[in-house]
């Protein structure tokens, strides 16, 4: 079997893929420094050569993506 290709779809495609990764930046405070505590940015706003990027914006990573806490909670009695 040929290893998978990655479909690329037409202007519109690749514009709400880049828009709703940007949303998701945003929303979750990961512009400007933000990268370096939330996790590291999907879209590309800041260039290709940018560190505070992921490797591949559909795929889960531990070292990439913030999880929050790991315990059910901040109150422990």
């Amino acid at each position: 079997m040929a290893p998978q290709e990655k479909k690329k779809g037409n202007i519109f495609t690749a514009f709400k893929e880049e828009m709703d990764s940007f949303v998701d930046d945003a929303i979750n405070r990961r512009l400007g420094a933000g990268a370096q505590y939330y996790g590291k940015r999907k879209s590309s706003f800041y260039g290709a050569g940018d560190k505070g990027k992921k490797k591949d914006r559909n795929v889960f990573d531990n070292e990439e993506d913030y999880r929050g806490p790991a315990n059910a909670g901040y109150f422990k009695w």
